[in-house]
Formats: structure tokens, sequence, C-alpha cells
């Protein structure tokens, strides 16, 4: 019987004496085995060393302490639950997410070469559990390693290659941003470390922990951000990001007026604007709160991408018991995102004219396309936009 299981039972064993004697109290180490529904054979046992090795495990975890009593018995003291680092339903959406892109033995050899305990890892059953299992005992960890190490999965899990092919930045995109709806909730997000090359999870401010760093000693690492944030390439980047912000805000709008009947070109032209969006906003690390380790001051405190694609939009929005799939809902947080990206675009004094033609002209086409209500063209009616 796998170890994750045996530390269930420990537990459960733990919690009938706590039930009767409190948070404090002598505990026997014994064998011990458990049966099956119908009284057969022993379903998991147990002996004496391994009961106490998942006790001293526990331990380590912050369940609860251990001290040392006479005869075969130890002194249990029950620690405080502590809140999981990331909540559990979050954890099992991303579980049941994940196990669309691997094979039982993908799981395995990621979740290995991340750096978990072989016992943790319960092989062979379905796929996603395999993830949710460690998941589960990474995030109730009181262990700040264990954290990390949580937060490093989840990171390795959606890094490029993983995927083959010729979209494989485009999947890890995709994934990121269906991640990072689950993970606001714990005020986390997923982004790309353009310096480390690779996914991490950072914790989100807070606008009073905004505030708070804006208003203390940093005037000088406020300065090199701008300074980076005003090269050419960089402004350029922002003057893209705004105008593609607008002209995404049209197709949005449009797309809302009827959400049931999106067309082929309406969508290309929301994947492409969104695209040049998304594009931006990692490059510069703008949605995140640090980046390297290092908190930002020059972040997006809004930031809203509505849905992955208009296809899917409808299906996104039936998830979302407090969210409708509405303009009026919608409008004011793509408002909100605008105006900070509209700030940004002033401080570094950026141009509302593109330097890339191509870029230019694809979003002045969207843009007319747009204002004209984007009629409900197939791909084989009307040209599509040319940026890629």
């Amino acid at each position: 019987m796998d170890f994750i299981s045996k530390i269930e039972q420990v537990k459960e064993r733990i919690g009938f004496s706590q039930k009767a004697l409190g948070d404090k109290f002598p505990y026997l180490v014994s064998n011990f085995a458990t049966e099956d529904d119908e009284g057969g054979e022993p379903d998991i046992y147990i002996d004496g060393g391994e009961h106490r090795r998942i006790l001293d495990y526990l331990a380590t975890k912050g369940y609860l302490e251990v001290s040392e009593r006479k005869g075969g018995a130890v002194q249990i003291k029950i620690l405080p639950k502590a809140e999981p680092v990331i909540k559990l339903k979050t954890l099992e959406h991303i579980a049941r997410d994940l196990q669309d892109y691997f094979t039982g033995k993908d799981i395995v050899a990621l979740l290995k070469e991340a750096g978990v305990d072989q016992e943790l890892i319960v092989y062979p059953q379905s796929k996603w559990l395999i993830f949710y299992a460690v998941f589960k005992e990474l995030a109730l960890s009181k262990d700040t390693k264990d954290g990390d190490l949580l937060f490093k999965i989840l990171g390795d899990a959606i890094h490029p290659l993983n995927w083959g092919g010729d979209f494989s930045a485009e999947k890890s995109e995709w994934l990121q941003e269906k991640f990072n709806k689950y993970l606001e909730y714990d005020g986390l997000a997923l982004f790309y470390s353009d310096a480390e090359k690779k996914y991490e999870v950072l914790r989100k401010l807070h606008a009073e922990e905004e505030e708070d760093v804006i208003g203390g000693d940093l005037f000088v690492q406020e300065q090199e951000e701008l300074a980076f944030l005003r090269l050419p390439e960089n402004k350029e980047k922002i003057s893209t990001l705004r105008k593609a912000y607008q002209v995404f805000m049209n197709i949005a709008e449009v797309f809302c007026d009827n959400p049931s009947k999106p067309s082929n070109l309406m969508n290309h032209s929301y994947v492409i604007t969104k695209k040049l969006i998304t594009d931006a906003a990692r490059d510069l690390h703008l949605y995140v709160s640090s980046a390297s380790g290092v908190q930002r001051i020059h972040t997006l405190a809004h930031y809203c991408i509505p849905f992955n694609n208009l296809f899917t939009a409808e299906a996104e929005y039936k998830d979302r018991a407090s969210e409708k799939l509405h303009w009026d809902e919608i409008r004011p947080k793509m408002n909100a995102t605008y105006g900070c990206i509209d700030e940004l675009y002033r401080k570094v004094d950026g141009s509302d004219i593109l330097s890339k033609p191509d870029v230019q002209q694809t979003l002045n086409e969207i843009s007319l396309l747009a204002n004209l209500g984007i009629k409900p063209y197939t791909s084989s009616e009307k040209e599509m936009p040319r940026y890629e």
C-alpha cells in the first residue's frame, strides 16, 4: 500500500484519540491494520517502526509535536491547522486540466525531476490523482520548502519544453491564463521569467502593499524601471499594448452583443490582438508583483483578459457562478485595465503611431472590422488580418 494512504490512516487513528482526549495526549505506537469493507484481509498494515516514521514525518510537516514517553508510547500535541498555500479546490482544477497533457509515466518523471519524494507519488492510478495527491500533501504542509516545491511543479508543468510541435509556447500561455484565473483567489499568479527561462508562481500585491512599496525608499528602483520601460523597444511594446487593448475592447463589445455566434474572422482577430497584449505584458512583467524575486513598482493593478477565445467564452463563463458573459459586467474590468495601460503609456511618452507597419496595419484592419460590427464572414469569404 502506498505511503500517502498509510499517512491518512495514521491521521485518522490520531483523530480518534484527539476527539476523546483533546489536543494533547499519550499515544501508543504499535502495529495496526485496517480491514476492507467486507471484513476480510487487511487493507493496510503498518508495523510499529513505520508507524513511528509516519509520526515523525507528520511532525516535520507541522501537523503535530512528538515527545518521548515510556512503555512504547509517545506524547502527542496536535498543532493548529494551517491554511493550504493554494486552495485544494484550485489544485484539483489544475490537476484535472493537466491530466490531458501527460501520460502517467510522464507525470511521475515530472514530479521526480522537480524533487518530489518517490514515496509521495502514487502510481499507477488516475492521472489527475497522481498530481493531486502530491499537490495536497505539499499544500497542507507547514514546511515552507514544500510550498516552494509545489510552486516549482506548477511552473515546470506548463513549461514549453513539455509540448511538442510549433505551438509549444502558445499552449503554455493558454494554460498560464487558465491557471491564473484559478490562482487569483489565492492572490497568486504564474508568470514567465525571461531571465530564468521558466514559469514561476508569485504572490500578487494588495493595493495597500503597493502603496507601501511605492511610498518607501524605492526611488532608485522606480527610476531604473522607468529607464528600462523607456528603452525604444519597450516603449514600442507599451504603445502596441495600448493600441491593441483599445481594439481588444472593441472586439469584446461587439462579441458580447451575440456571444452564441462568433465567426472565424472575429475569433481570429480576437486571438491575434490578445497575443499582442499578452506578449507585451509578459515581456515587461506588467501583470505580476515581482520578477526574479524583486518587487516591481510598475505593474498593471488591473489586468483583464476576459476569455481565452470567442469559441470557448460561453463555456468559460458557465463555470463562473458570480460572473455573466455580458458587456455591462466585462466593460468595467476592461476599462480599468485600459486606464492602467494608458497611465503607463503617458509615463514613458509612448507614440500613437507604431514603428512596425505590419502591426499598425493589422490593428487598423481589425479596428475597422470592429467598428463595422465584424460581420460574420468566414475565412474563405474575406482575408484574415495578416499579423501572426
